[in-house]
Order: C-alpha cells, then structure tokens, then sequence
C-alpha cells in the first residue's frame, strides 16, 4: 500500500500501478490502528495496454462476504479485519466513505462492474486484531477535499472515441 499518496485522481492513478493506493479525505483519514475510516484503492481491471503490474489487483474484490478476513500490514505489524458490508455507490458519492465511527474501519475501493469505471464497489470491514480497544485517534484533519473516488483510466475504445468516466 502506498500510504504517501494524494486522494486526487492523477494521484491516485499513478500510485494504483504500483499496488493498492491510500484515499486519505478529510474525515476518512485514519491508518491502520487509528479509529477511523481507512480508505484504499486498487484496481479491478485496468486496460491492458495501462501502465503498471497491479492492474487487477482488486479483481476478485466482489468476492468478499460479510465475515470474511481481511489482512493490512502497516508500518511492521499486521492489521486484520472483518468484513461487515459491501456497497456499489457512483463515483461522485464520496460521501459514502465519511462518517462517524468509535472503531477502527477499513473501506476497500474499486471499480465495478469489472471492465468499467461505472461505480464503485466499497468493501467495509471492522478491525479485530490488534485489539481495536487500543486503537490511537486518527489525526482530525489531513488530506484534502475530492469530488470523486478513483477508478479505472479510460480504456482503449473511450480513448479512441470518447465517453466514459474516471
């Protein structure tokens, strides 16, 4: 994961061909171990013809069911969670990642359905392990404001002729 990274779309982009990308927005800012929302990002199916080696890293994403583990490593130590909900949202609801919570989150963002950039699917799962009981508060602000969650590059065919959204 590359937790150095801005939430906006170039960003985000550029940080998703080398692996998963942190989508720090100001109130969903936290890190693994912080209470909060930790939101990341990863591609489902990417061109073929994009850069990078992780073009469909979160391609079985819609596979995960409400129980289901899920594990972060994070500065030396192993985060893991349960998932609780998956939720299909437009790419504008932003929103949809921000809100108030007493417990260390993990939202995990990609595209869906495969082979578009129509919606995203957020895939929410609540932290066990470490204790969330000693979970450390998220920095109150951080990150900047955006209007939409990333997503895939337009393909080959909307390169050539248009449409299409990020």
């Amino acid at each position: 994961v590359n937790y150095d990274t801005a939430p906006d779309y170039n960003s985000q982009m550029k940080a998703m061909e080398n692996g998963v990308a942190y989508f720090g927005i100001p109130g969903a800012n936290s890190r693994p171990g912080q209470v909060g929302n930790t939101v990341l990002s990863g591609h489902s199916s990417n061109d073929i013809i994009d850069q990078g080696n992780y073009k469909f890293i979160f391609a079985r994403l819609d596979h995960l069911t409400n129980g289901d583990t899920v594990f972060v490593n994070y500065q030396g130590k192993r985060y893991t969670y349960t998932v609780t909900k998956k939720e299909v949202v437009k790419p504008t609801e932003v929103t949809k990642l921000v809100y108030a919570t007493d417990k260390p989150i993990l939202t995990l963002i990609t595209c869906t359905p495969l082979g578009t950039s129509l919606n995203r699917l957020l895939v929410t799962a609540e932290q066990v392990s470490p204790s969330p009981k000693d979970a450390t508060p998220a920095p109150s602000t951080g990150g900047s404001a955006t209007t939409s969650i990333p997503g895939n590059s337009p393909t080959f065919v909307q390169r050539i002729f248009g449409g299409g959204d990020q």
